[in-house]
């Protein structure tokens, strides 16, 4: 394992104190559970998107794929790879679940912690959903 020496310590904290640090969420950061179902282990938000979307266009996913960080990527191209001129649909059906699972999720507490450290005031989300939107507004009002 690669440690940082004392020297790069001293770099990354008045890096973060300076706001030269922005934090880049990708879609595995996005561990959530679902709100209306407390049995449901953690599991990364797009990968659940990814079940959903193929179940909805009747495949079963290949092996292996609902494990990998870019699920959706991957649901996405076996379903226009077997229903060629599907694009408005596959786009569509995307759009639906992730408004509809954006609503029903926690987030993750890794990501509420992230969110909740006063030095980053901007992030960069690779993603388009509302997780991290609503993770941030936890923070500036717990009660909501």
């Amino acid at each position: 394992m690669n440690e940082f020496s004392d020297d790069n310590w001293s770099f990354l904290k008045k890096s973060v104190k300076s706001g030269n640090i922005i934090p880049v969420i990708g879609p595995d950061a996005l561990v959530i559970t679902l709100k209306d179902k407390p049995d449901f282990h953690p599991t990364p938000f797009y990968r659940l998107v990814a079940a959903d979307l193929l179940h909805k266009f009747q495949l079963e996913p290949e092996a292996g794929v609902l494990d990998h960080t870019w699920a959706l990527h991957k649901a996405v191209f076996a379903i226009l790879s077997s229903k060629s001129g599907e694009y408005n649909q596959v786009r569509r059906a995307i759009s639906s679940l992730v408004d509809n699972y954006s609503e029903r999720v926690t987030p993750a507490e890794s990501l509420r912690k992230l969110v909740s450290i006063k030095a980053f005031n901007k992030y960069v989300s690779l993603t388009p959903d509302e997780i991290l939107k609503n993770a941030i507004s936890r923070i500036s009002c717990p009660s909501c």
